[in-house]
């Protein structure tokens, strides 16, 4: 579950990149 919070937070950076 917190993996996926983590993963969830990457994805978010890179599409504000």
């Amino acid at each position: 579950m917190f993996t996926f919070a983590i993963l969830l937070l990457c994805v978010q950076g890179c599409l504000i990149q």
